[in-house]
């Protein structure tokens, strides 16, 4: 561009004045966006950022480092998420000070470097990531749609899978779904896009810091993983050694948003100014991170203690089971033990047993005592023994997280048992 074709505004934004449609190179889509279509300020690309942190992979984020393969505690690991989200910020706002000042998109910016045709290289490399990227979180929404569905409809659960893919048609249909609500979006243009995100941002927040609540008034706090001591501390196993795990995990951090600092252009050509694009990304990106990666640890430790086994997953959280592995007594903090995966089946034998012979026990003690009105009503006495021995009638005033799991993991933990060790 020469100055003919180009003017700088007073904040140092330069816009586009001559028609260059005509040049071969020219496409609607990349070129610069005037100042009358910048509608971004500093709240849309804060809320850009945690419309886009407010993710499962965010909410596990945490899980590797609190793990006993590394061993931090959780304010160490959220000490890591909070420096590695500041180092990647410097190249988010400093990339994105060109989209801003020239209104360019990625695979323009690229030009300088790469020259017009090589330019479309780091291009086509970013768009396949992004792919990638996309098919996980569409698949993570589809699948979050499908396990609501399946509370009301339990037997898509029986369905058989693909063979090709190993997911069965209800989670090919709930995947696919998602994925046309978001071309749906993504086909009405860049301000459907900024809609949406000013509706996701304060509503995520709210969900997330929902199910924080919720976690800590089941468990009554936040469980054991928040008061886990670091491997690091003196006499740790891996006293000492916190620097060499250390930096692995801050590289992990930097690349979560490492590519989208090289494509920000194509978000922060839309923004007003500088000084909004800045803010805007430093307030929405560190704090989201780290908020949502809290939430995560948080709420798995507070799972330990209400369901007996920590869940990652945010879409199963509140099933209480993940399938057939997740099984109270055979989990510690060393994770998954078979050996004692022996010892909670015989519990549970034990119990049944029990139960059993308590049961025949109290039938014969209210036979005795109801005499005729046992024999002209034998199902009062039947429900009343089927509820003094442990089945679903002394259930019925239970929260329905309890109902559901204190049925599974009780009334079918035999049966959960033979599968496992079947498994394994």
């Amino acid at each position: 561009m020469t100055s003919s074709t180009t003017g700088a505004l007073s904040d140092g934004i330069v816009e586009l004045r001559g028609d260059l449609s005509g040049s071969p190179y020219f496409s609607p889509d990349m070129a610069p966006v005037p100042r009358s279509g910048r509608r971004w300020g500093t709240k849309d690309m804060a809320a850009l950022w945690i419309s886009m942190s407010a993710c499962v992979p965010t909410y596990q984020l945490a899980s590797g480092m609190v793990s006993d393969k590394v061993g931090m505690n959780w304010w160490q690991a959220m000490l890591t998420i909070l420096l590695g989200n500041i180092v990647v910020l410097v190249p988010m706002i400093l990339n994105a000070h060109a989209g801003t000042k020239y209104g360019i998109p990625f695979p323009v910016y690229c030009r300088p470097s790469f020259g017009i045709l090589g330019a479309n290289v780091p291009a086509l490399l970013r768009a396949f990531v992004a792919c990638g990227w996309f098919g996980i979180q569409t698949w993570i929404g589809g699948w979050a749609i499908y396990k609501i569905l399946t509370v009301f409809n339990p037997d898509w659960n029986n369905l058989p899978n693909w063979p090709s893919i190993g997911i069965n048609s209800a989670q090919v249909g709930c995947f696919m779904f998602f994925w046309l609500i978001n071309m749906l979006v993504i086909f009405n243009g860049i301000e459907s896009i900024r809609i949406l995100l000013n509706v996701k941002a304060p509503l995520l927040l709210t969900l997330g810091l929902a199910l924080l609540a919720w976690a800590y008034y089941r468990a009554n706090g936040f469980g054991p993983m928040l008061a886990k001591p670091s491997a690091f501390t003196t006499g740790g196993p891996k006293a000492g050694e916190f620097w060499k795990y250390f930096f692995p995990a801050l590289t992990g951090v930097v690349g979560f948003w490492a590519t989208l600092s090289l494509n920000i252009p194509d978000f922060s050509r839309y923004a007003y100014s500088q000084r909004d694009q800045a803010l805007g990304q430093a307030l929405g990106l560190p704090t989201t991170m780290v908020l949502f990666s809290f939430i995560g640890v948080a709420v798995t430790s507070a799972t330990a203690v209400i369901y007996g086994a920590p869940e990652w997953d945010p879409v199963v959280v509140r099933r209480g089971a993940r399938g057939q592995h997740h099984v109270p007594l055979s989990y510690s903090r060393r994770g998954f033990r078979p050996e004692l995966l022996d010892e909670t089946c015989n519990v549970r034998r034990q119990n049944s047993n029990l139960d059993t012979r308590r049961t025949t026990r109290q039938s014969k003690i209210q036979t005795k005592s109801k005499g005729a009105n046992s024999i002209r009503n034998p199902s009062h006495t039947t429900n009343e023994n089927y509820a003094n021995s442990g089945g679903m009638g002394r259930l019925h005033h239970r929260h329905p997280v309890q109902m559901t799991s204190s049925w599974i993991l009780g009334r079918k933990g035999n049966a959960v048992c033979a599968m496992i060790k079947s498994s394994h």
